[in-house]
């Protein structure tokens, strides 16, 4: 008969040699080797939410890549200290605009995505009167899709001269020159449908690596660049020459319109890919993380740039200046720099490849969350729907208006659309409601620190909305804008419409069909904020001006010691089946029964 404790017939022993004492294995360790062994203490997995949409494949990494594309795209960005030559003001304005506006913004983004992932566009949701900032929002993101996709055209223009004509700086060419416009109607058409019908991509790993090993390339090359320039600074030198056009050179430091290129607002792409993601969601150290990298790579790339002015600058032995809007100087001083070295052609080609497909993976994954944030807001909608009529409308906007009138337009819209978020976020919604939402989420009240952006963070914005916009119709007069569009100051009031229209939608829908009331109109839907109902229904009775942990509903209180603590533990404590004594001890009491016995 086979031996069901695993001993083997040799192996057993007679009961008067069994040891008892100590170093034996106890039943428990025996078993132990025969099945699996738990551990003591263990970590409560916390339940994730289910999501109604496909989660997005991508790495914190990868989406981090995104954002530093995003926020430093030079189809968008001028490097002021490129123009100027002073790179501390370029320094101290970016840092103000981080401090100011970039740090509360991003958390504000990344904790709504996860405090309610499904409402990508929320200020429709906190302030139903504002139904038509969604209108805004898709309007502004548009605009700023097809004016980058259009300068990243010159991308993909450069990297085909240089290989027909061997020099990617080669405009001049007469039989190319002649049909550019054709050439870059059929670039814009292929790009941008190209980016709308890339929807399955958008959810594979494969779109996401190739951006992050190219900006990985990018990154490489920038590095190399600065340690040259560097190095050349050291050794020789640079000499700085006088620059002309002084007053727009003024205006446009005052202006400081590069705090645009940073705004998320419009598509909300930090709320998508953050609550779409299947890591862990943790606003405070997701938003850190995506700020501070932002940060690091603009003022890197910045410093280069500068560099690269004073190098090119050098080498010519002028001032080369651009008042264009975009780092158009880009397509001159590059070529310029490599021109220096042996394959100089070959490495300016290379470049120009590597700067297209990294701006154009940044351009199918904007348009894409674009997408999403419709189709999940309206959801009767059809993929093939969205993209068939962003196409036919980017390709129509195209034909019949200029790449001038989308610059202005996306200077306009996104400032506006930017502001108006910010005011409705700190200040209507109101900022007690929101820190409640917050302490209520995550179990800990915002810091002081947190709390003082929060509030100076409209008040800013405004100061800036009011430089940015003076500013830029100051350079516009320098140009001849005015004679093209004699009303291109009007541009500006264009948001109104979809506002005004979207809020007596509003009324009539909430009030006099849903019958809500009027004070509906301005005050967060109840579907708005957690996804189960159980869970808002502890929020609606959360106040932190009267919470007291002893008087609140035992519910509410162990849900905020619950979310207040990182992680959920329990002790599983087990004993083993038959108790254990000790060699010595049984010695002990067989004397004792002797000496009882005698």
């Amino acid at each position: 008969m086979d031996d069901t404790l695993g001993f083997s017939e040799q192996e057993k022993k007679p009961s008067e040699e069994w040891h008892l004492g100590e170093g034996e294995e106890s039943m428990s360790s025996v078993a132990s080797r025969f099945g699996p062994q738990n551990q003591d203490l263990q970590v409560i997995q916390k339940k994730e939410i289910p999501m109604d949409r496909p989660v997005i494949a991508a790495t914190k990494w990868e989406r981090l890549a995104y954002y530093r594309s995003f926020a430093t795209s030079q189809t968008k960005t001028q490097f002021l200290c490129m123009q100027q030559e002073d790179f501390r003001t370029y320094l101290l304005n970016y840092l103000i605009n981080v401090f100011m506006k970039s740090f509360p913004t991003t958390y504000v983004y990344t904790f709504f995505s996860a405090y309610s992932p499904d409402s990508h566009f929320f200020i429709s949701k906190i302030l139903p009167i504002a139904y038509g900032s969604t209108i805004a929002f898709i309007v502004s993101a548009f605009i700023e899709l097809v004016m980058v996709t259009l300068n990243t055209a010159n991308y993909l223009h450069y990297f085909i001269v240089g290989l027909v004509y061997h020099s990617p700086w080669n405009r001049y060419c007469d039989n190319f020159f002649s049909r550019c416009n054709n050439v870059f109607c059929f670039y814009f058409i292929v790009l941008w449908i190209g980016a709308a019908a890339s929807y399955t991509l958008f959810f594979k790993k494969f779109l996401w690596k190739i951006l992050n090993l190219t900006q990985m390339f990018l990154n490489i090359i920038l590095f190399v660049t600065f340690i040259h320039l560097t190095t050349v600074y050291f050794e020789k030198g640079f000499r700085k020459f006088g620059t002309y056009e002084t007053k727009i050179l003024e205006v446009m430091q005052n202006s400081d319109i590069d705090l645009l290129s940073e705004s998320m607002t419009a598509p909300p792409i930090i709320h998508i890919l953050s609550s779409r993601s299947s890591e862990e969601n943790r606003p405070t150290q997701d938003s850190a993380i995506i700020v501070t990298s932002n940060a690091i790579y603009y003022t890197f790339r910045g410093f280069v740039a500068y560099l690269l002015k004073l190098y090119c600058d050098n080498v010519m032995n002028t001032s080369l200046q651009d008042s264009y809007f975009s780092s158009q100087s880009l397509f001159y001083l590059w070529p310029i720099y490599f021109s220096q070295f042996y394959l100089g052609d070959l490495f300016g080609i290379m470049f120009f490849l590597l700067n297209f497909i990294n701006e154009y993976l940044v351009i199918v994954i904007t348009l894409q969350c674009l997408i999403e944030a419709i189709l999940s807001e309206w959801r009767w909608l059809r993929p093939w729907m969205v993209i068939i009529t962003l196409s036919v409308l980017g390709v129509t906007s195209f034909y019949f208006t200029s790449s001038v009138f989308f610059e202005t337009m996306y200077v306009f819209c996104t400032s506006v659309v930017t502001l108006f978020e910010i005011i409705i976020i700190f200040y209507i919604y109101p900022l007690s409601r929101l820190v409640d939402d917050m302490t209520f989420f995550n179990g800990i009240r915002p810091t002081k620190l947190r709390l003082l952006t929060f509030w100076a963070a409209p008040c800013f914005y405004m100061l800036k909305f009011y430089m940015m916009i003076t500013g830029f119709l100051t350079i516009v007069k320098f140009t001849n804008l005015a004679q093209e569009y004699p009303n291109y100051d009007k541009f500006i009031y264009s948001l109104a419409i979809p506002l005004v229209t979207g809020a007596i939608f509003a009324i009539y829908k909430y009030v006099f069909i849903m019958k809500m009331g009027w004070m509906q109109l301005f005050k967060p839907l109840p579907n708005w904020g957690l996804k189960y109902f159980a869970t808002r229904q502890l929020r609606k009775r959360y106040d932190s001006r009267f919470y007291v942990k002893s008087q609140v509903p035992r519910e509410l209180s162990r849900y905020l010691i619950q979310k207040s603590e990182l992680n959920e533990y329990k002790l599983d404590v087990r004993y083993d089946i038959i108790s254990q004594r000790p060699s010595q001890a049984i010695a002990q009491l067989d004397v004792e029964d002797e000496k009882k016995g005698l």
